[in-house]
């Protein structure tokens, strides 16, 4: 359960960090 709920922070994080960057590109 726990590793669960880790995972969902960590994809998140990713997904936030992916959307700083395209937005840096443009």
């Amino acid at each position: 359960m726990l590793s669960f709920f880790s995972q969902q922070i960590q994809d998140q994080r990713q997904r936030r960090l992916t959307a700083a960057n395209r937005a840096a590109r443009l």
